[in-house]
């Protein structure tokens, strides 16, 4: 079903060496237009720094995908990522998630840090981000993304453990986006009223 939150792909903008997408994404989002094409932009004189709340780091060697991608590719651990570009931002009102790994949160985003408990750590990063960038385009605030900062050393993963450990993301990744279109629509003014207090 229709929903007014594209689901965009930065890894192919950052010069990635290989096509894959970030873990979080509903699998049957992961071949959309808009996610082999983004809807993205380099972050440029028009674009106030401010408004960034969020800035995810891309990782070289072992980047962050989901464990049904690593199940079904070889050499995933040698992908590498141009580590020059500015910053890349998610253009409203489309979505990508981002994790917990490399991620630096500025000030205004800083409340957004929250990691839900009541779900496995594979799965909890990832609510976070699209709950938080739900209440980032009502306050007008933005996340980004750029090249690689880090080297990850990836510890060995039991990976169909890991993909038990995500299937809420498989299930309930779509609905929970289909619902926060709802409620941005919503809610906007209640949590616009409310912005002084989250920031």
């Amino acid at each position: 079903s229709s929903t007014t939150f594209p689901l965009v792909n930065p890894y192919p903008v950052l010069g990635s060496s290989q096509w894959f997408w970030p873990r979080g994404v509903p699998l049957e989002r992961v071949k959309e237009e808009s996610m082999l094409s983004g809807e993205l932009t380099r972050l440029n004189a028009s674009l106030v720094i401010d408004s960034i709340a969020v800035i995810q780091s891309s990782a070289r060697v072992a980047p962050d995908v989901d464990a049904v991608f690593r199940l079904t590719h070889r050499n995933i651990d040698s992908i590498d990522f141009n580590s020059i570009l500015p910053l890349i931002v998610i253009e409203e009102p489309a979505l990508c998630p981002y994790n917990a790994q490399a991620t630096l949160h500025r000030a205004s985003g800083l409340w957004a840090a929250l990691l839900p408990i009541t779900v496995h750590g594979r799965v909890s990063d990832i609510w976070r981000s699209y709950i938080a960038q739900a209440v980032f385009q009502v306050l007008n605030l933005r996340v980004s993304f750029t090249g690689a900062w880090v080297q990850h050393d990836r510890a060995a993963h039991d990976l169909v453990r890991d993909l038990v450990a995500e299937d809420d993301i498989y299930q309930l990744a779509e609905p929970l986006i289909q619902f926060l279109s709802k409620w941005t629509a919503e809610k906007r003014s209640v949590v616009s009223t409310s912005s002084s207090h989250l920031c």
